[in-house]
């Protein structure tokens, strides 16, 4: 088993750089100046759970990215200030036996791979409540894991934004020029706010009728569809 529980000087991992297999359960709890999980970036299983609770100061679950399989629930509860679990989404989604997101604040953005797998062909049961809007309830994600998807056509990442975060003006272009494209904001949730059409590989938009917050554009045609997420200040 891996426990880390009420250690209030522990701050990373560093150390453990060469531990890539668990046979229990990975439990990382309590431990309030732990900001991230740096060192663990070998780890590639866990045999059992792997539970994240009460550690006020993790923002980010940067650290797990080569995580690939777990053999029971995954829990992310009362971690107060966590607003990014992109590292859990190598997480094989047919290995995750139960699913609890709660109480975390500041978490908005839960549509990451392994969760949105999860979700459409659960192997358990599924809590996600009490954490920021995008990520309040399973059908929350779902649409948010929706909004990230579009059947038929194949996914490339060629967009940039700059600037971004960004308050009026942001510039959104591609690697790759394209003719016609349909260019898409979207909530969290996978509400439409914007439609334009793109063509070429750089557009400027004014975003400033927007609400703060975190958006998703999506630029696609017949063919390809490229997605990136956009921080409204």
């Amino acid at each position: 088993y891996g426990f880390t529980f009420g250690n209030p000087l522990l701050v990373n991992f560093i150390g453990l750089t060469r531990l890539s297999a668990i046979g229990g359960s990975l439990f990382v709890a309590g431990n309030n100046n732990l900001a991230d999980l740096t060192g663990l970036d070998s780890l590639v299983t866990a045999g059992q759970h792997c539970w994240f609770d009460l550690n006020e100061s993790l923002t980010t679950m940067q650290g797990l990215d080569q995580l690939t399989s777990i053999g029971g629930s995954l829990k992310i509860r009362w971690n107060n200030a966590l607003s990014d679990i992109s590292g859990l989404e190598h997480i094989t989604s047919q290995s995750i036996q139960d699913l609890e997101i709660i109480y975390n604040h500041t978490l908005a953005e839960c549509n990451i791979e392994s969760i949105c797998g999860y979700l459409a062909d659960p192997n358990g049961t599924v809590e996600i409540y009490d954490n920021a809007p995008g990520c309040n309830s399973p059908e929350e994600v779902e649409a948010a894991c929706d909004a990230l998807s579009v059947s038929g056509v194949s996914r490339v990442n060629s967009l940039s934004l700059n600037p971004n975060p960004a308050n009026d003006m942001v510039t959104i272009s591609t690697a790759v020029s394209t003719d016609i494209a349909r260019l898409l904001i979207l909530t969290l949730t996978g509400q439409l706010v914007m439609e334009l059409k793109f063509t070429g590989s750089q557009i400027r938009i004014d975003i400033g009728g927007l609400p703060p917050g975190v958006f998703i554009v999506r630029l696609q045609n017949e063919k390809s569809v490229a997605v990136t997420k956009l921080i409204r200040k």
